[in-house]
Formats: structure tokens, C-alpha cells, sequence
């Protein structure tokens, strides 16, 4: 917690860029979160301060905003005069399967995929837990401080297009951008998308290692869309079996 609220005091009070913050915090030795877990984690991201800031576990709710989110069951296992956060359970649903692959000499192998589905906040789990101590208004000024960040469209003049929309199969992060040469004085340079999460802290956090060329897939992801516009049907029919999904998934008529 003294790490969580150095990081509002940088991002609230001091108006300090998540990118300074992220060098502030290597600079000063300061472990990072996975850090505590297997292999551990090599680097700060900007994507981890940001998730930290926004993160209603550290933001402190009153009693009655908890009652409105929770059962009376629940409720009535909390003190009326203390202040809780909340943990949201169910962000995410993670669904591994095994698929099979033709092998380029013949044959089929087999790997395991992982399909994430990041559920709406109504499909989500309010859990109270013990005020994290950060003040409220510390932690609305730093939300507030954010809330005009946008992801980075352009890199070497050129324009990304699915930057901040490309996410990753397997950890449900937002995809980076990257640019290489096949050679240290090749002239051309190559676009890539690539796991964030991966490219940060290594393979024990995600196990996407794929680079998409980003010609490629933006080329592939245009021609499904294109496809789609010339079917408005199918459209308003997922678009109606979303809807009918969040309605059921509901405690109350929305």
C-alpha cells in the first residue's frame, strides 16, 4: 500500500505522466507486482499504473454506496461506520480448449487455446474489502488526471490502426506496437503487433508470443468489417443477442 499511494500522490497531486511515473519507479528500485510471484516481473508499464489508479479496490466507498452494490446479506456483515473498497470478481472469463493444427509435413498436433471474454461491469461480482486508506479525493484526482489519455495512433509516421482496439487472445491485454528492421542498416521497417503484457513481463505472465504483421492483420480485420457492412442483418441480430444477454444477467429490470 505505500507503493499504491506514492503512485496517487505522483498521478493525483503531482500531475506527474504515467511514463514518469513508470521511470520513477525503476529508477528507485521499487519491485513491481508480479515481482512477488513466480520469476517475477522485470519492468514497470504504464498499463499496470493506469489499471492501479483505476482499480475501485483502492477508491473508498461510504456505506450506503456499498449497500446499493451488494445483497442485505452482505451488507449486514459490514460496520456502517467504516469505508471499503471494492474488488470486482469476474472480469474476466477465460475458456482454454484444445484445438488441432495440420502440420506442414503431414499429421496434426495439438495445442491448447485460450479464448478471454472481458465481461460489462453489471456481469461482475461487487466484493467489499478493507479501505485500501488512499483518500478520495486523492484517488478522483488522479482518475481525473488520466481520463484524457488516449493510446499513442501514431509511430514512425505511420498510423496504427487498430491501436488500443487490437487486445490479446490469451490475457485480455491491449496489443503494443513495434517497429524492426530485419538488419541493423536495412532501410525498410517492419510493423508489428505484440502483447503488451508479454513484451514486458515475459512469457510466465502471457503466453502469446506471436508478432501479427500490422499490414496483415489490419488488412484481414478491414475485409471482415467490409464483409459485414453489407450485412446489416446479421448486425442488428448479435447486436440484439448482446442486449438480451446483459438484460438476463441483471438483478433488476433495467
Amino acid at each position: 500500500m505505500q507503493v499504491v499511494q506514492r503512485i496517487f500522490e505522483l498521478v493525483g497531486r503531482e500531475r506527474t505522466a504515467l511514463r514518469s511515473v513508470q521511470q520513477t519507479l525503476e529508477r528507485e528500485g521499487v519491485p513491481t507486482p508480479a515481482t512477488t510471484k513466480e520469476n517475477g516481473g522485470r519492468r514497470w508499464s504504464t498499463s499496470s499504473i493506469r489499471d492501479i489508479v483505476l482499480d475501485d479496490v483502492y477508491k473508498p466507498h461510504t456505506f450506503e454506496e456499498i449497500m446499493a452494490l451488494v445483497t442485505p446479506e452482505v451488507a449486514g456483515k459490514l460496520d456502517p461506520k467504516e469505508r471499503y473498497g471494492i474488488l470486482w470478481w469476474g472480469r474476466r472469463k477465460v475458456t482454454t480448449k484444445q484445438v488441432a493444427e495440420e502440420r506442414p509435413g503431414g499429421g496434426r498436433r495439438y495445442r491448447k487455446k485460450q479464448e478471454v471474454e472481458l465481461r460489462s461491469r453489471e456481469r461482475q461480482v461487487p466484493i467489499p474489502v478493507p479501505d485500501g486508506r488512499v483518500s478520495r479525493e486523492l484517488v478522483e484526482a488522479a482518475r481525473d488526471a488520466i481520463k484524457d489519455n488516449r493510446p499513442t495512433q501514431r509511430e514512425n509516421n505511420r498510423f496504427w490502426e487498430l491501436s488500443g482496439v487490437f487486445i490479446c487472445g490469451a490475457c485480455g491485454r491491449k496489443m503494443a506496437t513495434s517497429n524492426r528492421r530485419s538488419r541493423p542498416r536495412d532501410s525498410r521497417i517492419y510493423h508489428y503487433y505484440r502483447c503488451s503484457k508479454h513484451q514486458r513481463e515475459g512469457a510466465h505472465s502471457c503466453p502469446m508470443s506471436v508478432n501479427y504483421r500490422a499490414e496483415r492483420i489490419e488488412a484481414e480485420v478491414w475485409e471482415y468489417v467490409a464483409e459485414l457492412m453489407v450485412r446489416p442483418e446479421e448486425i442488428i441480430a448479435e447486436l440484439d443477442r448482446l442486449i438480451e444477454e446483459e438484460r438476463s444477467s441483471l438483478r433488476t429490470d433495467p
